[in-house]
């Protein structure tokens, strides 16, 4: 079922409390600020007349996204926001949030944590969800591979890292659906690839792909970033260790075949929970006017954190979606239940 709205009557639904500062804006300011927006509430029934139903990349479909299309950013995020997307997939790096923001920015955020905190909270660049992070001291990289070279590993420690335990990465798939536990492809694998083609070392191998993936010059060695375990866990000791409060990913490869703006926050309470980690970060948090970052207020999360919501804010329209108890159910603060994705709710 679809309804007709204009962007001004969506602006007004989603952010009740800017709707004085809707009122002075003309039309044509209110169009290039709802264009300008990153994150998109889904609404039910879904108007007709705003945020076409058309291109959406939920997950691993068979085609890259374009510039512009839908996205769901977050496995746990549930079907009810979306993410436009910023980037050329002939040319990625021609977006406007590829430097990244300067140390203490305050920039909008969704939720899209997968582990239980104790290696940082993780979020997506989200302009317009209502929700803002202090980036406190933060590092700017390309993605995973680039923020351990710029935390000083080299590329044979990088190496290393990809060939611990079970980090791997899932490259490319079809059909819309999340990959089985056994799709998962590992970096020795594209290595032994590398040299049955090219022959040579295997550190030369190694280098040569490392490489690649950090610059993106390759796009399947680049999804060697949409990887985890043992990389993440070394940015985040390293990142810590070095001082800082973020990291900010501003190219990463993802799971919807193409790229996204991550960011790590590393500010974690120790032997803590999920929980106790958000409640503890509450003070990083504030909810902003859209139209106005200087107007905001403070942020009390209270779970799930699914999209960093909590009464009163202007996000406080995403507790109207039954998909927060229904579609991904915790069960219990900090708990995440096993499933064919280590660390990703069932």
């Amino acid at each position: 079922m679809t309804s007709s709205m204009s962007i001004r009557d969506y602006l007004e639904r989603v952010y009740p409390q800017a709707k004085s500062d809707l009122s002075t804006m003309s039309d044509a300011a209110v169009s290039t600020f709802f264009n300008g927006l990153g994150f998109y509430f889904q609404l039910d029934p879904q108007p007709a007349d705003v945020i076409p139903l058309g291109d959406t990349s939920p997950r691993n479909q068979s085609e890259l996204p374009q510039l512009g299309d839908l996205y769901w950013p977050s496995v746990i995020n549930p079907q009810g926001f979306w993410c436009r997307n910023p980037y050329d997939p002939t040319n990625p790096f021609n977006n406007e949030f590829v430097d990244g923001f300067a140390s203490h920015s305050k920039v909008e955020v969704c939720h899209a944590n997968v582990y239980d905190g104790s290696l940082g909270v993780y979020y997506y660049l989200a302009r317009g969800s209502g929700i803002a992070v202090d980036l406190g001291k933060t590092l700017v990289a390309r993605n995973k591979l680039d923020a351990l070279r710029k935390l000083g590993y080299s590329n044979s420690e990088i190496a290393r890292a990809l060939n611990t335990g079970g980090t791997a990465y899932w490259p490319y798939y079809t059909g819309g659906q999340l990959p089985p536990t056994n799709a998962k492809k590992f970096f020795r694998s594209l290595v032994a690839n590398y040299l049955d083609q090219y022959g040579g070392t295997t550190e030369e191998a190694e280098n040569k792909i490392i490489d690649e993936a950090i610059d993106e010059t390759n796009y399947l060695y680049g999804r060697l970033n949409d990887t985890g375990w043992q990389v993440d866990e070394d940015n985040f000791n390293l990142a810590k260790s070095a001082g800082f409060d973020t990291v900010q990913l501003t190219t990463q490869a993802n799971m919807n075949n193409g790229w996204a703006f991550e960011i790590i926050d590393l500010r974690v309470v120790p032997g803590g929970n999920l929980q106790t980690t958000m409640m503890n970060l509450n003070q990083y948090y504030r909810a902003v006017n859209p139209f106005n970052p200087e107007i905001y207020q403070s942020v009390k999360n209270t779970w799930p954190y699914y999209n960093l919501y909590s009464a009163g804010t202007l996000s406080e329209i995403a507790k109207d979606y039954p998909s927060y108890q229904q579609r991904f159910p915790f069960p219990g603060p900090g708990k995440i239940s096993p499933s064919v994705i280590p660390g990703y709710p069932c």
